[in-house]
């Protein structure tokens, strides 16, 4: 008798090993994929004249695979010296691509916060760049359109943080 009870428990006993070992190797696989994500920045055009429409872009991978299911990614950019900040959302694109687009008027120093959520992760980073003013056509100019000045354009990516204190957004 206490060896046919034996032999109906020992197959569930082994089942239930079996399914604590898996669920230890799942739990380990999403440990894994816990890695932050990361983002690189790209401005276009990369030197900007007054009246360009600027895309700002940024690719977002996690484990050097593209992460196209980024809850909020978000462009806060500004003038130097003027508030508030525009806050501009992206599009997602492709392959872990994020845009926005935005008219810039003025030549001036600008920066930009890309801010992107994604996976319980967020990452930022501040880049400043330069709006150029467009080149005014001189008297002897031909009937070709005149070229765009590109004294400075957008810098090496800067890592910060930064605090919105009161302003709006």
């Amino acid at each position: 008798m206490k060896l046919k009870r034996f032999m109906y428990m020992l197959p569930c006993l082994l089942l239930l090993l079996a399914m604590t070992a898996c669920g230890q190797d799942q739990q380990q696989t999403a440990l894994l994929s816990s890695t932050p994500v990361e983002a690189t920045f790209m401005l276009e055009p990369s030197q900007p004249a007054a009246r360009d429409n600027v895309t700002f872009a940024v690719t977002v991978t996690q484990d050097g695979k593209p992460v196209d299911d980024a809850s909020e990614v978000i462009f806060e950019w500004w003038k130097e010296g003027q508030e508030p900040h525009m806050m501009l959302p992206a599009t997602f694109q492709n392959d872990g691509l994020y845009i926005a687009k935005q008219p810039i008027t003025e030549p001036g120093s600008y920066f930009v916060y890309y801010h992107v959520s994604a996976r319980d992760s967020h990452t930022m980073k501040k880049i400043p760049f330069t709006v150029t003013a467009t080149k005014e056509p001189s008297a002897s100019a031909t009937t070709q359109d005149s070229p765009v000045e590109t004294i400075a354009g957008s810098q090496p990516e800067q890592s910060g943080t930064h605090d919105h204190g009161t302003t709006r957004h």
